[in-house]
């Protein structure tokens, strides 16, 4: 009952009950004041214009019903879809970043940053993460993109060795992160 309740569309509801009233009343009203034909044939033709009446509004609400859980299942099946998408692209997304990176620590870092930490790329996907990720995953994540950012900034100042470290302390992160999504994306 409670998801019957949650579906139907409450001033669908009222409108139609009004609706079917106005109508039982109208016709009852009709009948009563403007008909010569004797009281069985009155009583006859309320019960009948009634019925007509309360048919008429419940197959409205079926209507109703119907199109509002035709609209929730296209939103939802919508809102999947974005989803997975989302998922499946930052999984390509990340596991890139991590075979980029243990590559630069076995053969050395290029000169150009971007080249190799990608935090332009993970930056396109932030907002989507908000609606894939909860809050502790989500806060995992910016930790990350943050550490590869300050890392871009930091470059100039760390030697090899000192960049091997952090990049290495970042990858099981980045590992995680991705084991996170694809676990996700079986679960949508």
């Amino acid at each position: 009952m409670e998801k019957i309740k949650g579906l139907i569309n409450p001033k669908s509801f009222w409108y139609t009950l009004i609706f079917t009233i106005s109508i039982s009343s109208a016709t009852l009203l009709i009948l009563i004041n403007f008909s010569e034909i004797n009281l069985i044939d009155k009583i006859f033709d309320i019960s009948t214009s009634i019925s007509s009446a309360l048919i008429g509004g419940l197959i409205a609400l079926t209507v109703s019903y119907s199109q509002i859980k035709s609209t929730r299942e296209i939103e939802d099946q919508k809102r999947k879809t974005i989803e997975r998408a989302t998922i499946i692209a930052s999984i390509s997304e990340l596991e890139t970043l991590e075979h980029t990176l243990n590559t630069f620590c076995k053969v050395g870092f290029p000169e150009n940053t971007k080249a190799f930490i990608g935090v332009d790329s993970l930056n396109e996907f932030k907002m989507n993460f908000l609606y894939v990720l909860n809050e502790n995953e989500l806060n995992e994540f910016l930790d990350i993109w943050s550490k590869l950012f300050l890392l871009q900034v930091d470059k100039v100042n760390l030697n090899e060795d000192s960049l091997k470290q952090k990049v290495q302390e970042l990858l099981p992160k980045i590992e995680l992160m991705i084991i996170i999504l694809k676990k996700k994306n079986t679960e949508i």
